[in-house]
């Protein structure tokens, strides 16, 4: 697939509001931080739909996706794990069953049995609904024309808004685990990143692919604004609007019934600037996203985001109980700077070495 201009600028974006999030920053919540994910599995749905369109028909198809699914995913992934478990090990508290859950990519599911989970990897949850996408998802597209291929994306999406709703009536404990961790709780996103896909190798023209990301970002932008005050609603404060920004970007949306239509709605917005920045190359908008140091952080964001979070508890632990007078934002950019150094270190050193293998697929 040719490169797209601005899809590694929208990682870096993506990567950075989930540093925030992590941190310990208010400001993570006024940006609602955690849907740095949700924009991830849009990017994936779109970025994984067209890569599998345009080799559809080739003889390799199924072989050349996931080999180099794997060379791109697996190695640092795999390092990771091997790290972590070393530490965990090396305090007493690695169980063989908490590796497997890690190790075949379902710790997504960790939530629901009883297994404790490692807080070190606490937020692989995302990768673990990312791979069975992609094991799934190749075989539907090699047997979908891109109608139905749009049908059965639309109706995936309606799935996932039901699976949620579900959850919104039950009484059971852990339902606001199953209204985000499970993959069909996620479907909806990386659905509309699929639809998206389609509807940018439909053959429209710029103008109208232009008006088609334009409605959808006022949609899922009021939506999203919607939704954010009808939580604020619920709350105590004179504000709806700030009091709602906060429940949402703190995460707790899930407390609230339907609340969990932010996702659909932050998706549909998220949907709508790909979809832009994808069909208007030359745009003053991609123009900056594809500054260098932009883009490169974009290009690593893998690492970053599997790094960071064993570096910001680590971090936060060392400041806590030796320089707990330090401000919080000297500390955010503590962990910054360090995961950004093992993220480039890792890139150049490790997983660029498997990178340079795809090639021969």
């Amino acid at each position: 697939m040719n490169y797209i201009k601005g899809l590694d600028g929208l990682r870096a974006i993506s990567i950075i509001l989930v540093l925030l999030f992590h941190s310990e920053l208010n400001i993570g919540y006024y940006l609602i931080g955690w849907s740095g994910v949700t924009f991830f599995f849009v990017i994936s749905g779109f970025l994984i739909t067209s890569i599998l369109l345009k080799q559809r028909g080739e003889d390799d198809y199924f072989k050349r996706f996931f080999i180099r699914r794997a060379l791109r995913i697996f190695p640092v992934y795999f390092l990771l794990l091997i790290i972590i478990f070393i530490v965990e090990l090396k305090v007493g508290r690695l169980e063989f069953t908490q590796a497997a859950f890690y190790m075949g990519y379902i710790q997504n599911y960790i939530y629901f049995v009883d297994v404790p989970r490692i807080d070190m990897l606490n937020h692989t949850w995302s990768l673990a609904i990312e791979e069975q996408f992609y094991l799934l998802w190749p075989v539907l597209v090699f047997f979908l024309n891109l109608k139905r291929l749009f049908k059965l994306s639309l109706i995936l999406m309606v799935l996932g808004i039901l699976f949620r709703l579900y959850f919104d009536f039950s009484s059971n404990e852990l339902s606001r685990f199953y209204l985000v961790t499970p993959l069909p709780s996620a479907i909806d996103s990386l659905a509309i990143g699929s639809i998206l896909a389609v509807t940018f190798m439909s053959g429209m023209v710029k103008e109208t692919l232009l008006r088609i990301s334009k409605f959808t970002i006022f949609l899922g932008l009021i939506g999203s604004l919607a939704i954010i005050i009808y939580i604020g609603s619920y709350t105590s404060s004179d504000n709806s609007f700030i009091a709602g920004l906060l429940e949402v970007g703190a995460g707790k949306y899930t407390q609230y019934k339907h609340g969990h239509f932010i996702l659909t709605a932050l998706s549909v917005f998220y949907a709508g600037i790909i979809l832009n920045i994808t069909a208007n190359q030359k745009s003053a908008v991609v123009g900056f996203l594809e500054v260098k140091p932009i883009s490169f952080v974009g290009k690593i964001s893998y690492g970053i985001y599997l790094y960071h979070l064993p570096v910001f508890i680590a971090i936060n632990y060392v400041f806590r109980n030796y320089v707990p007078e330090l401000a919080h934002v000297a500390v955010f950019i503590i962990q910054v700077l360090i995961t950004f150094i093992i993220s480039y270190l890792s890139w150049v050193f490790f997983e660029s070495k498997f990178l340079k293998l795809k090639a021969k697929y």
